[in-house]
């Protein structure tokens, strides 16, 4: 019996980039079985895109929030729509070799891992190549453990993973403020599968000014972060049992809840920055 694959795109204005995306998802080696798409109340003219898709390709559904999610709230929501055996999720704004899916699809059923993921080439906004590896661009190690995915590190990237679909009933809820979509899944299949990863650059992630996530993406933390990241840390206390939590994991997510929340790391770096100018 042919397994069904789900891809689940969001959307955000995307019209630069959309149509090709969407045409690397429609021509894989590995049919699709539907290409679910949610968008966030995008006001260019990526609806257009989409209707026009969605009218000659009977696999894809397109879905309209009524007021913006944000991009975490929109993939929670979208991979809730998806109803296939196997879940891949998508950027609005890449490309995707032809085999990707076929290729992950066999480490998932013939190895039994619990998701996959690959490696990608970094491209710019003309296509053109910027490195050949992410992960050997980024320096990201291809291991890590538990800890490591719990407080913040994490090597999944959402474009290139697949996963069992199984794994829906442990990742809801999801966090609002500090995880991304991607390390939450990974920290979740952590705790409750196995992660693989494949060395094959499978997609061709796109950099560009307008990226919300991206390679480089370093901004200024503000104190509406810190407290929001302290959310969360509170957030996974209520899940302890659930992500089966020892007393280390336990105080850790206290302290740095805390510390967060009145925003204690923020005047740290403030006064370290105000300690240097004056030297």
């Amino acid at each position: 019996m042919k397994r069904k694959v789900s891809v689940v795109m969001c959307t955000y204005n995307g019209e630069k980039f959309l149509e090709e995306q969407l045409k690397s998802i429609l021509n894989q080696t590995y049919p699709i079985y539907e290409l679910i798409i949610q968008d966030d109340g995008s006001i260019d003219k990526s609806m257009d895109i989409l209707r026009k898709f969605s009218q000659n390709n009977a696999n894809i559904c397109v879905f309209r929030n009524k007021k913006r999610k944000g991009f975490r709230a929109n993939f929670s929501s979208a991979i809730d729509l998806a109803s296939g055996d196997f879940i891949a999720l998508s950027d609005q704004d890449d490309i995707w070799d032809r085999n990707k899916i076929e290729i992950l699809l066999s480490y998932l059923i013939n190895k039994k891992y619990s998701l996959v993921h690959s490696d990608a080439t970094l491209i710019d906004k003309q296509g053109g190549i910027l490195y050949n590896s992410f992960f050997t661009y980024s320096s990201i190690p291809v291991e890590l453990c538990f800890d490591d995915y719990l407080f913040g590190k994490n090597n999944v990237t959402g474009c290139t993973c697949m996963f069992t679909a199984d794994l829906k009933k442990y990742i809801y809820p999801f966090p609002s403020f500090y995880y991304y979509h991607d390390a939450w899944i990974a920290l979740i299949v952590k705790r409750f599968g196995c992660i693989y990863f494949c060395p094959k650059t499978l997609v061709a992630y796109r950099q560009h000014d307008s990226n919300v996530i991206g390679v480089g993406k370093n901004k200024r933390t503000s104190l509406k972060e810190l407290f929001n990241k302290g959310l969360d840390m509170f957030f996974l206390l209520k899940l302890r049992k659930k992500l089966s939590l020892n007393q280390k994991q336990i105080f850790l997510l206290l302290r740095y809840g805390f510390t967060s929340v009145i925003g204690l790391a923020y005047l740290r770096i403030r006064l370290r920055n105000i300690l240097e100018i004056r030297k």
